[in-house]
This record gives C-alpha cells, structure tokens and sequence, in this order.
C-alpha cells in the first residue's frame, strides 16, 4: 500500500495516504476536542498527553518510517 507517489518532480498522496490523513485528522480532532470537555480550556494551554493519542501517534510514525523503509526515493 503506498500512501504517496510522484507526479513529475512533487509528490502527492494516493488515495490510501488520502484516507490515512482523514484518519489521523479525525484522531486529532477527537482527542482536542475531548481535552477541551475534560479540562474547558484549549489543547494547546493543557500539559499533558492522552495515552491513546500516544499509541495512534506511535503508530502512524511507524507506518510511516515502514513506508519511507520500502521506498526510499518516493518522497
């Protein structure tokens, strides 16, 4: 599953990296807005991590650093 591939000299994302960025915008937002119920302030004033975000975190740089592995030269 390739998640971006070349057009001329950029790149652009497939449409699996399209959903993979709509996964990780809507993980994202989630967890915002769960600080903002939990805390009633913006994520950015709040100190701390959810470890669930960590998790999701951890994992899409593993995907990731799985992907540049296999394809070096794609981006």
């Amino acid at each position: 599953m390739h998640i971006v591939e070349r057009d001329g000299r950029k790149t652009r994302f497939t449409a699996h990296g399209t959903r993979l960025l709509e996964e990780v915008q809507q993980i994202v937002g989630t967890h915002d807005a769960a600080l903002r119920r939990v805390m009633g302030e913006s994520p950015a004033d709040a100190v701390g991590c959810d470890p669930a975000l960590t998790t999701a975190t951890i994992e899409a740089v593993r995907a990731l650093l799985g992907f540049r592995y296999m394809a070096p030269r794609a981006v």
